[in-house]
């Protein structure tokens, strides 16, 4: 039997879903949001993860794919 899609195995795929769901449930709560929301409270923490500097280097993922800084002026605290 092989460990193909065990965690161990997937050991990044793992830890990036576990932050993303981190993320979802501590933001959810903040908007008083329903949990059937779930889907796009995702794609907005994904949207934003993009967007955002790495740890310890001066780019984005979208700056470091496209060559181009991601305009924030949008994003509020």
């Amino acid at each position: 039997m092989k460990a193909a899609y065990k965690a161990q195995r997937n050991s990044k795929a793992e830890r990036v879903n576990c932050l993303l769901m981190e993320r979802v449930r501590a933001s959810l709560p903040d908007t008083g949001a329903d949990e059937e929301l779930c889907a796009a409270a995702v794609a907005s923490v994904v949207h934003v993860l993009h967007q955002s500097l790495k740890a310890g280097l001066d780019v984005t993922p979208l700056d470091d794919l496209t060559g181009r800084r991601p305009n924030v002026a949008r994003f509020y605290v």
